[in-house]
């Protein structure tokens, strides 16, 4: 049971890479909540499974060995490979929870240093957002969501864009923040920072947030969906020029985004609604008896401690 817990958080840990060519022909915003779905169930599988693998040898280590007598005679061993792989199962166990930890409190403590204090630049109230104006010919748009929400712009991005360009880029930053991206995309940086081959999953994940927010800020209006476009290819050019460019016309998404804009919107279509419910329904279906079996089993396991010898 742990190993097939451990293969199928493995499988949702990459399924965003997997199946994104899939996942372009959904909705973005079904794609995305898809996405972070499967990656949150596998990191709680691949925890569950290293603590269910690593057990039976930390309880031996620690003197409990009716309790991992019991444990093999209904379960079998576990995992193959003895103490060895049961110590790095549970150490690694141990250690993914804390490590997670601090690098989550790394990079959000990396995304609120982009915070703009209120004597720097042009502050202009947008709702409960800030909309900041920088003094530098750098082009630069991104958005933060602490300590106050804050979309931040540059006057070297305003001069390359006209108002209704400028105004797109600006609708598609709200959108980040209307819908958390920002701090799922610190969980995920975190994740990164312990876990570097999730990597091409997240970058999976960064580009469905940036088409849902291409979507909403393209939704606005007719004229709305050229504007984006535009804005897009615009700041894009300046990576022929500027080392640094906006989070706006992120390299990794530039393609696939200018792509989906220069196409019609996406419908909402009963296969993309069934894939995103199903999958959710399923995992769910799935996870509850499994755990309420294992929870049975666990105190069967406990109640036989008694009854087993050395």
């Amino acid at each position: 049971m742990s190993l097939l817990l451990f293969g199928s958080a493995i499988g949702l840990l990459a399924f965003p890479r997997l199946a994104r060519r899939w996942g372009r022909r959904m909705r973005p915003c079904d794609w995305a909540r898809l996405s972070v779905l499967a990656l949150i169930a596998g990191a709680a599988g691949l925890e569950v499974s290293l603590a269910l693998i690593g057990l039976p040898t930390a309880l031996k280590a620690f003197g409990v060995s009716g309790l991992v007598v019991a444990c093999r005679r209904v379960f079998g061993e576990l995992a193959p490979g003895g103490s060895i792989v049961g110590w790095s199962a549970a150490v690694s166990a141990a250690l993914l929870p804390l490590a997670t930890t601090v690098a989550w409190r790394r990079a959000a403590a990396t995304a609120a240093g982009m915070h703009v204090e209120s004597w720097l630049g042009e502050h202009k109230a947008r709702g409960d957002v800030k909309v900041v104006l920088l003094p530098t010919d750098a082009t630069i748009a991104y958005c933060v969501a602490r300590p106050t929400q804050q979309v931040v712009l540059s006057q070297g991005l305003r001069d390359r864009l006209v108002p209704d360009h400028l105004e797109a880029v600006v609708r598609h930053e709200l959108s980040h923040l209307r819908h958390r991206h920002a701090t799922l995309l610190v969980a995920a940086n975190a994740a990164v920072r312990v876990l570097p081959v999730l990597r091409p999953s997240t970058k999976s994940l960064r580009d469905a947030f940036e088409r849902w927010a291409d979507e909403d800020a393209a939704a606005a209006g007719p004229r709305a969906r050229a504007a984006v476009h535009d804005a897009l290819a615009r700041v894009a050019a300046t990576l022929a020029v500027e080392p640094v460019v906006a989070a706006f016309a992120n390299v990794d998404t530039l393609v696939d985004r200018l792509d989906a804009l220069a196409a019609a919107p996406p419908v909402p279509s009963f296969a993309g609604w069934f894939s995103t419910h199903a999958a959710l329904g399923g995992a769910a279906a799935v996870a509850v008896p499994a755990l309420s079996a294992w929870v049975v089993e666990a105190r069967m396991m406990v109640s036989l401690v008694g009854f087993c010898r050395m």
